[in-house]
């Protein structure tokens, strides 16, 4: 009876990966867009990024900003949705490369240029071809996607054990996801599965009696990239110890490799972090005009967090113990299926089942070729290596995007963990051996193969659903706006205004003129004044409305930020736009704008509150408040 092999169904992952890169709306994956700027300028050869008057980036052509900007709305908001028409009417934007600015992307301008080889292969070729901006994303998307098939192949090729696994693992929604996008993650996550499979091979495959020079320049080659890529993947490289002393030809020669493997990998990673440590700003010197629209966090110093982890050990690590399990639930259900910008849920009943089908093929030996028990010793340094990356991960995250001395590590997100979880796995692998006859084997690698598919249409119908809508919004239903123009200090003058259609009814509330302030003026002679004690204003309440409604709410403020925030109440969803990207204007004022589409019919009962919001402990003056409702009209 013929077996179904693991390589034989792996088209299913360039198969599903494919239908991803072309059903996930651009800028749908985390930093995407950053990820976009970095892999254009180093298609252009410059492979270090530019410190320009305290600002990090790059130059890039005006049209990838502009095409960038018409997928802002839906990022971070599910109930936001874009049109198929308006996805495709982006596609007559010209390239016009010569044509370029300077723009931030702080995050992806400390990554290695050798991160987005594939990407940048992809959008030169792409930009040799056409001259659309859609089509050269695309293309660098499809580039990212297949090297990230080749490695993955040659993996599966060379692992002597657990190949089924390693293929369930490879297809997870969110493995899709990040490794089908112009991430520079997709490189990492490739080249660790890849040194995984070699080692494992080198270490398991009974057939490899000795360790050729060949092999012994491949580890090099792996551990020089490890090392380029990210200083907290180098501890991977501790993971040669595996290979038994037998298989070298003399007993010092393995010692020799591993240290030579290790310094190779660690001296590639300090030498990328002394590039770091030469072009990063922090936030409070970074260029006050530009530092509120990048990926900078306030208050957040590489170099001070150091010295404040340095000072206070102890501390830091019941911070991380503490965080580590704190944020464990999302960890591993993000690990599997949170997608997006973390909007994008998968069912909890497929988290389960996932975890169920990861454990079942991590547990049991179904009597694949050379299936062994592993020593005790190689399960402790699985333990080791994968506590010892999460660790340094943690780290990382806690030095580039928290507070100096936070409480907390945030954010920790299972797509961080897509190289280090595999580990975990091997562990616990082979614990159980049972003796299953020969012909009820291919029964479980269907198994594996009904898993994928299902993984893979459940991650095309997610992310399809919940960012594509049928309807469009061309026309306006009623619009309301509201400054500071005509202002009156009279408390009973509470300007309720009623807007009012056949099925439509929104009511609006002037500000409490306590709180009002002429100390910065847009429109008017005063503004309203959010602060810690008053931190909500400009609030409307739609008592009636459609499903599938479109509201568009926008005003203007002066500070560090403010959000538009979304609520249903008494019970439903609840939105709050967390970033801003429009520059200042000339006098120092921030346009802010949200958009939601109402996803059900709103009830008797319920009603949808929108109104903007402060969180922060100073202040921010906020005027010109504009909403906007749009009818839903089938195509």
């Amino acid at each position: 009876m013929y077996k179904v092999k693991p390589n034989s169904v792996f088209f299913l992952l360039l198969f599903f990966g494919l239908l991803l890169v072309i059903v996930t709306p651009p800028f749908r994956v985390p930093d995407e867009i950053n990820h976009f700027y970095r892999a254009w300028q180093v298609s252009e050869g410059d492979f270090s990024s530019v410190n320009n008057n305290q600002r990090l980036g790059g130059y890039v052509p005006k049209s990838m900003i502009t095409f960038s900007s018409r997928f802002r709305p839906i990022l971070m908001n599910i109930y936001n949705k874009i049109s198929p028409a308006e996805l495709w009417a982006t596609h007559s934007i010209s390239l016009n490369q010569n044509d370029t600015t300077f723009v931030d992307f702080t995050n992806t301008a400390l990554y290695s240029a050798f991160l987005y080889l594939p990407q940048a292969l992809g959008i030169f070729i792409g930009k040799k071809l056409s001259d659309s901006t859609f089509w050269v994303f695309y293309a660098g998307r499809i580039s990212s996607l297949l090297i990230f098939s080749v490695l993955i192949f040659l993996a599966l090729k060379i692992l002597p054990v657990k190949k089924w696994l390693f293929l369930i693992l490879v297809t997870l929604p969110m493995s899709l996801s990040v490794n089908s996008s112009l991430s520079a993650d997709m490189l990492v996550n490739a080249m660790v599965f890849l040194f995984l499979a070699i080692v494992m091979n080198l270490a398991y495959n009974d057939t490899v009696l000795k360790i050729s020079y060949k092999h012994v320049l491949l580890i090099f080659v792996i551990s020089f990239f490890i090392g380029l890529a990210k200083l907290v993947y180098v501890p991977f490289l501790l993971l040669l110890l595996l290979i038994p002393g037998s298989k070298f030809h003399r007993p010092y020669f393995r010692l020799l490799v591993i240290a030579a493997a290790i310094s190779i990998g660690f001296g590639m990673a300090i030498i990328q972090k002394k590039q770091i440590d030469s072009k990063y700003i922090p936030y409070e010197k970074y260029n006050f005009s530009y530092r509120d629209y990048t990926m900078l966090g306030k208050g957040v110093d590489i170099k001070k967090q150091t010295e404040f982890v340095t000072g206070h050990p102890g501390y830091t690590m019941l911070v991380f113990i503490r965080s580590f399990f704190r944020e464990f639930r999302y960890m591993t259900r993000s690990y599997i299926g949170i997608l997006g910008w973390a909007d994008l849920s998968l069912p909890r009943w497929f988290i389960f089942l996932s975890y169920l089908v990861i454990f079942m093929f991590t547990l049991f030996d179904f009597r694949e070729s050379y299936a062994k028990l592993l020593p005790v010793k190689h399960r402790s340094l699985f333990v080791f290596v994968s506590l010892f990356i999460t660790a340094l991960i943690m780290l990382s995250q806690y030095m580039s995007w928290d507070m100096v001395g936070e409480d907390k590590v945030y954010p920790l997100q299972g797509r961080y963990f897509i190289p280090v979880f595999p580990l975990f796995f091997l562990t616990f692998s082979d614990l159980f051996k049972v003796m299953f006859k020969w012909h009820l084997t291919p029964f479980f690698n269907k198994i594996a193969i009904a898993f994928v598919i299902s993984s893979g249409v459940l991650s095309i119908y997610t992310i399809a659903s919940k960012s594509y809508t049928l309807y469009n919004y061309h026309q306006k239903k009623w619009e309301f706006r509201f400054s500071y123009k005509d202002f009156s200090k009279d408390k009973n003058d509470t300007m309720k205004y009623i807007i009012c259609n056949a099925d439509t009814v929104a009511v609006f509330q002037k500000p409490d003129t306590d709180y009002v302030s002429p100390e910065r003026i847009l429109t008017g002679v005063v503004s309203l004044k959010l602060s810690e004690q008053n931190p909500y204003g400009f609030i409307m309440k739609i008592k009636r409305g459609m499903a599938h409604e479109k509201y568009v709410v926008s005003c203007r403020y002066y500070g560090y930020s403010c959000l538009i925030v979304f609520h249903e109440t008494p019970d439903g969803f609840y939105y709050a736009s967390s970033r801003v990207y429009a520059e200042k204007d000339t006098l120092g004022w921030k346009y802010l704008e949200n958009q939601i589409i109402l996803p059900h019919k709103m009830a008797d009962y319920s009603s949808l509150y929108l109104y903007t919001w402060y969180p922060g402990k100073d202040s921010v003056f906020i005027d010109d408040f504009r909403i906007t409702c749009y009818s839903a009209s089938k195509r």
